[in-house]
C-alpha cells in the first residue's frame, strides 16, 4: 500500500513537471521590461527594451490585448486619436509563440525593437505618441519632428527620444 501511495505522489510530481515546461507562453511583468529608447520613423514607432535576464525565456514580440501597456497615437491634423494596448510574449527559447508584432533582436547593443506601424500610414510632423505601463503610468511622449527609414528601426539604429 505504501509502495502505491509513493508511485502515486511521484507519478503526480512528475506529471506537474511536464505540464509547467509544455505550458502556453506567458507574458513579462512590468516589471521585468526596462525601456531603453523609442524612435520615430516615417511609418511606425519603435520600443527598445530589455527583459529580465535569463536563459530558458525569451520574448518573440507583443500580442494585441484589451488591456496591458498602452500607446496613444494622436493625429492634431487630423483629428485622430487611437489606442493600441499590447503585453510583452514570455516564451520558452526553441518555441514558438503567436505574437502580433514579431521582436526584431540588435546583437550589437543586446536591445530588443518592436516597430509599432502608424494606424493610417506615414504621420506629419506634431503628430505624436504616449506610452503608458500596464500600471496606467505615463512612461514617455515623443513628438515626430522628422524620421528615418523602417530598416533603420529593425536594427535599431535612429534617434533616441524619450
Amino acid at each position: 500500500m505504501r509502495k502505491i501511495a509513493v508511485l502515486l505522489v511521484v507519478a503526480v510530481v512528475a506529471l506537474t513537471a511536464i505540464l509547467l515546461v509544455r505550458r502556453d507562453p506567458t507574458v513579462y511583468r512590468p516589471d521585468d521590461v526596462t525601456l531603453i529608447g523609442t524612435t520615430i520613423y516615417d511609418t511606425g514607432f519603435a520600443l527598445s527594451f530589455h527583459t529580465m535576464d535569463e536563459t530558458l525565456f525569451y520574448c518573440p514580440g507583443v500580442r494585441f490585448t484589451d488591456h496591458g501597456a498602452s500607446i496613444t497615437f494622436e493625429q492634431p491634423s487630423r483629428r485622430r486619436s487611437s489606442v493600441i494596448h499590447y503585453e510583452f510574449v514570455r516564451a520558452r527559447v526553441g518555441h514558438d509563440a503567436p505574437v502580433d508584432i514579431k521582436a526584431v533582436y540588435d546583437k550589437k547593443s543586446g536591445n530588443i525593437n518592436i516597430m509599432f506601424p502608424f494606424p493610417d500610414g506615414k504621420w506629419k510632423p506634431g503628430d505624436s505618441v504616449t506610452w503608458c505601463d500596464s500600471k496606467g503610468d505615463l512612461r514617455g511622449r515623443v513628438t515626430n519632428a522628422g524620421a528615418k527609414s523602417e530598416e533603420d528601426a529593425e536594427s535599431g539604429k535612429g534617434e533616441r527620444r524619450r
